[in-house]
C-alpha cells in the first residue's frame, strides 16, 4: 500500500503492519490508522504516521528508553475490551514532544507522555 505524507513523500507500507486505534488519539479522534517506522537505523525514535492524513505524524519511542523501570497498568475493562490476556501481546510506545528553544543558545528539550502510552496489540 502506498501512502502520501507531507514529511516523507510517498511511502510503501505493508498493509498488515498498519495499526488501528479504535478511539484515535486525544485531540485527533478521527485519525485511527497509522504506520510506525524507525526514524533511522541508529535512532531510538520512530514515526507514527497517519495513513489517512498526510500531515499528521507523531514522534514515538519505547517508554523504557526514557524510564528503564517503566510500567503501566492497563485497566481491566480495557484488557477485556481489547481481548488482551498477556503482556507479551502488546507493545507500548509513548508520544514524544520536542520543545523548541525559547531563545538562541537554549537547548532543545524533549519530553515523553509516559502517562498516556499508545498500546499496540501484536498479531501473530
Amino acid at each position: 500500500m502506498k501512502i502520501k505524507t507531507s514529511r516523507f513523500g510517498i511511502l510503501e507500507i505493508d498493509e498488515n503492519k498498519i495499526i488501528t486505534l479504535k478511539k484515535g488519539i486525544l485531540g485527533f479522534p478521527d485519525a485511527k490508522k497509522f504506520a510506525i517506522f524507525p526514524h533511522s537505523s541508529k535512532s531510538p525514535f520512530y514515526w507514527m504516521q497517519s495513513t489517512e492524513d498526510e500531515t499528521l505524524a507523531f514522534v514515538v519511542i519505547h517508554p523504557s528508553v526514557f524510564c528503564a523501570d517503566y510500567s503501566f497498568d492497563i485497566p481491566d475493562n480495557v484488557l477485556e475490551e481489547l481481548e488482551i490476556k498477556t503482556r507479551e501481546q502488546v507493545e507500548l510506545f509513548v508520544i514524544v514532544t520536542v520543545h523548541k528553544p525559547a531563545s538562541e543558545g537554549e537547548n532543545v528539550r524533549v519530553s515523553a507522555n509516559l502517562l498516556g502510552p499508545v498500546v499496540i496489540i501484536l498479531t501473530t
